[in-house]
This record gives C-alpha cells, sequence and structure tokens, in this order.
C-alpha cells in the first residue's frame, strides 16, 4: 500500500519488465509495448516509463488504447476517451476486489 493517500499499488518492479509482460485486471490485458528513459519531476531521480497497450472493455467499443504508468503502477486507465466518463464500473459492482494477474513472457 502507499501511504498518504492509500492507494493500493497493482504492480511493483523492480527493474524494467521485459517486453510483453502482461497485467491482468479481470478480463482486461495490459501488454507492455515500449519503455522509455524518464526523469521524475518530483526528486529529479531516473527511472523508467512504461508504455501499456489494451482495448477498452465496454460492450462493443473494444477501441484499442496506450496508457503509461512508472515502475510501480497504482492505476490504469480502464476505458477510451469515449466511454472515460461512465460512472458505472468496468465489469461489475463497485467496491469488489479486481482480479489481478501479471504474466511474464
Amino acid at each position: 500500500m502507499l501511504h498518504g493517500k492509500d492507494r493500493k499499488v497493482i504492480a511493483r518492479f523492480e527493474t524494467e519488465p521485459p517486453l510483453g509482460t502482461r497485467i491482468l485486471l479481470d478480463d482486461q490485458v495490459y501488454e507492455l509495448i515500449e519503455a522509455e528513459p524518464y526523469i521524475r519531476k518530483t526528486d529529479g531521480q531516473p527511472t523508467r516509463l512504461l508504455h501499456w497497450g489494451t482495448a477498452c472493455p465496454e460492450t462493443g467499443c473494444g477501441h484499442p488504447m496506450r496508457v503509461t504508468s512508472g515502475l510501480m503502477v497504482a492505476e490504469l486507465q480502464r476505458r477510451c476517451a469515449a466511454h472515460r466518463l461512465i460512472t458505472k464500473p468496468v465489469n461489475g459492482k463497485r467496491c469488489r476486489r479486481v482480479q489481478i494477474r501479471i504474466e511474464l513472457p
């Protein structure tokens, strides 16, 4: 867990994961497609910025999306821009636990 604002950590990588690494949130798959060097604005330390490919899970949409994270993944965008403001949760009720899996290539 993160202290302060208490966000749930999805994954914490010590080093850059290999391309093709997959994070599965329920049935939504995020695949690592690119990593690039990044300098953190908070402390100026070098790190890696990870780019994940996925598709919007809304029924009938499936629009391809690209989301970014650091080595510590606390949040990932679940829906495309057209469906982002929908107030219902993805695939089920609010406050339920999302099943998380990490698969290395």
